[in-house]
């Protein structure tokens, strides 16, 4: 952003009047140059040092305004670069944590398969623990009608 052409110079001048330049062929130079060779300054009144001065303020004013909007710009892009870099960081910890969950549903998955397997195995031996109670049962029964 650029200052406004008034806050570049705040003096004013006044250029002696000129006549066009006379140019020549012969060894005769101009009379009158194109550019002033002096300027001078208007006698200052209160009003002009005034408007001068509020020119003046008013340009600092400016200044100090696009100083702002310039670091308020920076700590804009810095914050969304702080933003991307932890939504980067999020995503890489939620992928992270992702295949971790697939993993451990499918080693609790398999720990159930195993699990189903074992209580059938178990059912099959309580079954046979009892046959073989009710058996002894029996053959104790028989030995003691024997004896007795």
């Amino acid at each position: 952003m650029a200052f406004p052409d008034y806050c570049m110079d705040v003096h004013v001048f006044q250029f002696p009047a000129m006549s066009p330049p006379q140019l020549g062929f012969g060894s005769e130079e101009p009379t009158a140059s194109p550019f002033p060779t002096e300027t001078l300054p208007v006698a200052s009144s209160p009003e002009v040092e005034a408007a001068a001065d509020a020119l003046a303020a008013e340009c600092v004013v400016d200044e100090r305004r696009l100083r702002r909007r310039i670091s308020n710009r920076e700590s804009a892009q810095r914050s969304r670069a702080r933003k991307q870099r932890c939504l980067d960081e999020l995503r890489g910890s939620a992928a992270v944590l992702e295949r971790r969950r697939r993993e451990l549903a499918a080693r609790t998955q398999a720990a159930r398969s195993r699990l189903a397997l074992v209580r059938l195995a178990n059912a099959g031996l309580r079954a046979e623990a009892a046959a073989l109670s009710r058996r002894l049962a029996d053959i104790e029964q028989t030995i003691a009608s024997l004896i007795g």
